[in-house]
């Protein structure tokens, strides 16, 4: 990413971390920026630049992914997990480790070092991560949509699995010290499953209620309109009979006054 970019993103997380944040030290004159704004500006770099829907996706998942990280489950992940990741890796490459089944059978560390460097980013990197989440929402309302946000929780879900099966493949579950804490996230794994799926019967509810409501508006209209060609037929056949009467009653009625004038004429008057 060229310079501009890096110091427009820059400008963002400082206009972003608030104002204690970025107040240096007494003494600390022309010091270079803290490590973690540094660290979020590094990563930030790495996600993609052009595809909006891409980079909100990953902000999304990175959001999502940390949900439920406690301070001693951080810890623990810390224990466990053996990255390779550096803050110049692309986020997507390292989403992508993560979902290697390879990789998730042989190196089980390597992938809770991965999901563990994605959780401390995020939880680094919050403001600027729910800043972008808004920004993006706001240049594309889409981005909003309920059915696209969904996806990317069961995504962010399936990645939170992969992470509890990689700690049960290290036994981390059976650690006197950190055991509490990988159940602890199971249960909330649990959890977060029966909420995805709540919103996402809810959503399929909405939309079967939706769909059957235009069929009935359809078939309401459709039975409308044969009601009122209906209506107009019998009017028009009854304006039809009425003319032909009134018709044959004035033909009836000319008829007699004709008789009666050729009878006065014919009788003198």
């Amino acid at each position: 990413m060229g310079r501009a970019m890096g110091l427009a993103l820059a400008l963002f997380w400082l206009a972003a971390v608030p104002a204690a944040a970025k107040t240096a030290p007494a003494g600390s004159a022309g010091a270079s920026p803290a490590p973690v704004q540094e660290h979020c500006i590094t990563t930030l770099s790495g996600f993609p630049a052009r595809d909006t829907g891409a980079r909100y996706q990953l902000f999304r998942l990175t959001e999502a992914l940390a949900r439920d990280a406690t301070p001693e489950f951080r810890a623990m992940l810390a224990h466990y997990g053996r990255s390779r990741v550096s803050a110049r890796t692309p986020i997507l490459e390292v989403v992508k480790g993560i979902a290697n089944p390879v990789l998730r059978q042989a190196e089980p560390a390597l992938v809770v070092g991965q999901i563990a460097y994605l959780i401390d980013f995020a939880k680094a990197c919050q403001p600027v991560i729910s800043g972008q989440i808004e920004s993006l929402r706001a240049y594309d309302p889409d981005l909003a949509k309920a059915d696209f946000n969904s996806t990317i929780d069961q995504d962010a879900l399936f990645l939170r699995q992969i992470l509890a099966d990689a700690l049960r493949r290290q036994n981390a579950h059976l650690d006197p010290q950190y055991g509490a804490s990988v159940l602890a996230y199971e249960r909330a794994l649990v959890r977060t499953r029966n909420q995805i799926e709540y919103k996402a019967f809810n959503h399929d509810v909405d939309a079967l209620e939706a769909l059957y409501m235009t069929d009935l508006d359809k078939r309401l209209a459709k039975s409308n309109d044969m009601a009122n060609a209906e209506m107009n037929r019998e009017a028009l056949s009854t304006a039809v009979a009425t003319s032909k009467d009134m018709t044959a009653n004035n033909k009836k009625q000319e008829k007699k006054r004709s008789l009666v004038t050729l009878l006065q004429i014919l009788s003198g008057f």
